[in-house]
């Protein structure tokens, strides 16, 4: 009486360990789930994940911590692992990168499944320049999926530092874009009009299409408004020097607090900067100027007139004022604020994620015959604002 066979005892044992060991497992798995989900969040709302400082006595540890360290006061399975490991917390910088890695991957194969499923899809690429200064390729596709919707993808950036020849780029494209099973599905690709990647002897695009017969070429729509944009007023010397002279006003607000401070004062908008490489950025600035033309005057006027401006300031401030006062300028201006305002509705259409080509090109056909009315208007009737009509009254009157 009282006594348990042997076999019994080891198997009630291992049977304990098993429901423990099984316990721990699912404990493991509730725990990573939530890193999971931590990353993933940090990832769809593109926000860092390390903090300069993760030391317990750091008081802003990243966002990755800051925020797991959040939920676990409210989480008992976050809070219970943090207490009682060990071994194992998730914090450390190898587990985070670990994580993004392991969704990079998911998302990929996911990416790659849909395309698989596909019956074609095209890619854009185009070549940028992180922050320390490598060469990258950016790799974005389109395509239909299962359930009939466009998609829009972007698979990553691969470094092209070591060549950025056309021969260069086709091979790093060629290896990384083997899964996707390019040389049958590709029907599309985009690029800019540089030489390396449009030209039909050597460019990208020909290396391309000698493996991938369907793949036709076609230049970036938004880049070809650019190049037009761009160029056209490149043709004028008044454009270039208006433009020139627009930039600088930006320029001269960024340099100084105290400059700044009476934009403000004057209840005037910031001036956004130019961006080179992309022309519609120039729209912004001609639409801030033309609006804020009154109280730019202002400014400038009230920067003048304080006593405790330095020398450069005061120059520059009077130069603003007579380009400002100057006709040729305030009509350059308000031409091109009219034809921004068209042009900007354009470009935002043919960057759509779905795209009628029915109506881009109906719209660009009216975009063209706004242009060749107003050509028609200025050569009949030359075009003076509202403001230059009262300003330059003013001007005349005794």
């Amino acid at each position: 009486m009282g006594r348990i066979r042997v076999e019994h005892a080891i198997n009630e044992g291992a049977r304990i360990q098993v429901a423990k060991h099984n316990e721990t497992v699912k404990q493991n798995r509730a725990f990573l789930n939530r890193l999971i989900d931590v990353t993933s969040l940090l990832g769809r709302q593109e926000l860092s994940f390390r903090g300069h400082n993760e030391s317990s006595e750091s008081s802003n540890k990243g966002n990755y911590r800051e925020f797991t360290g959040t939920l676990a006061k409210y989480d008992s399975v976050l809070s219970t692992q943090f207490e009682s490991s060990t071994v194992f917390s998730g914090m450390s910088h190898t587990i985070q990168n670990d994580l993004i890695s392991a969704l990079a991957a998911t998302i990929s194969d996911q990416i790659r499944d849909e395309i698989q499923d596909a019956p074609f899809f095209g890619w854009q690429v185009d070549e940028t320049t992180d922050i320390s200064c490598r060469a990258q390729l950016s790799v974005i596709v389109r395509y239909v999926d299962s359930a009939g919707k466009i998609q829009e993808r972007f698979i990553g950036f691969f470094y092209v530092s070591g060549g950025r020849d056309a021969q260069s780029v086709f091979e790093i494209l060629n290896e990384n874009m083997q899964g996707y099973n390019f040389k049958d599905k590709l029907v599309a690709q985009t690029y800019d009009g540089a030489a390396v990647m449009a030209s039909d002897l050597n460019g990208l695009q020909a290396k391309v299409k000698a493996i991938a017969p369907s793949a036709m070429f076609v230049h970036c729509y938004a880049h070809r408004l650019n190049l037009v944009l761009s160029q056209g007023a490149k043709c004028l010397p008044e454009c270039r020097i208006f433009f020139a002279s627009l930039s600088g006003f930006a320029t001269f607000f960024s340099k100084s607090t105290k400059r700044t401070s009476f934009l403000e004062s004057a209840g005037c908008s910031m001036l956004p900067r130019n961006a080179p490489t992309r022309w519609n950025f120039t729209s912004r600035i001609v639409s801030t100027v033309a609006n804020n033309y009154d109280g730019l005057l202002q400014t400038f006027e009230n920067i003048i007139a304080d006593t405790t401006m330095d020398d450069d300031t005061l120059d520059c401030a009077k130069g603003f004022v007579r380009k400002l006062e100057d006709f040729e300028f305030v009509f350059m201006l308000y031409t091109y604020e009219q034809i921004f305002s068209e042009t900007d509705v354009v470009f935002d259409i043919v960057q759509q994620r779905a795209m009628d080509v029915l109506y881009c090109k109906k719209r660009i056909e009216s975009l063209l015959a706004f242009v060749k009315e107003k050509r028609s208007e200025g050569l009949s009737k030359p075009f003076m604002p509202k403001q230059q009509i009262s300003h330059q009254t003013h001007e005349m009157s005794p």
